[in-house]
């Protein structure tokens, strides 16, 4: 609920190629089974890295005032890349029947390659990579 006159303020993530994190964890999978895109409109963690798109929703649900900015931001994780891999394989919970369905020396020949590309962010403490968010603020 938002009363008349409030202000909401939202963030979504940009593309997946403009955001590294992402793109390396999961790209050994992709590499190894191809999925098919989502349908139009599906909800999924891109849905609304295109420009304007985020917008578009805020305008057809009745909110004015609208504007919507792409930011450059830093994607910072506080420890080891192996930590950063459990953590996103706990919280991406689609994510699971990808990974599940490899035969086990094929899942963990890409878990090797997801952690270790994680590594080239990782300055000894923290896992540390750039990111483009989408930022969209209306008034109801």
């Amino acid at each position: 609920m938002l009363k008349s006159g409030g202000l909401v303020a939202l963030t979504a993530w940009g593309s997946l190629e403009q955001n590294p994190i992402p793109l390396t964890v999961m790209g050994p999978f992709f590499h190894r089974i191809r999925m098919p895109p989502p349908p139009p409109g599906a909800p999924h963690p891109f849905r609304f890295a295109s420009p304007g798109s985020l917008s578009r929703e805020l305008e057809s649900a009745g909110f004015r005032q609208v504007e919507e900015e792409p930011r450059d931001i830093n994607c910072a994780w506080p420890g080891p890349p192996e930590e950063l891999w459990d953590f996103f394989r706990e919280i991406a919970v689609p994510f699971r029947s990808i990974l599940d369905s490899l035969p086990p020396d094929e899942q963990q020949q890409a878990i090797r390659e997801a952690i270790g590309g994680l590594g080239r962010y990782y300055d000894g403490q923290s896992v540390n990579a750039p990111a483009l968010i989408v930022v969209a603020t209306g008034v109801r």
